[in-house]
């Protein structure tokens, strides 16, 4: 299997309000988003597919983090 990776950091949702990948039909695997959902504030967010992103591991600063943020 091959791992269909979209990155949306340019594109984000300009195409479409699902981003490219709604413009195009296409599912991908994992996606890369950055100001767009920030509102133009510094920051970004990698979303997918369940069975992918239990393979990342989640990793916290203890003097900056101090609970999760993942919603």
């Amino acid at each position: 299997d091959i791992v269909l990776i979209f990155d949306e950091v340019i594109t984000g949702f300009r195409y479409a309000p699902g981003g490219a990948q709604e413009y195009y039909g296409v599912s991908p695997d994992l996606s890369c988003f950055a100001k767009i959902v920030t509102g133009g504030l510094p920051g970004g967010v990698v979303a997918g597919k369940r069975e992918i992103m239990e393979f990342l591991e989640f990793k916290e600063d203890p003097d900056w983090n101090r609970r999760r943020k993942i919603l």
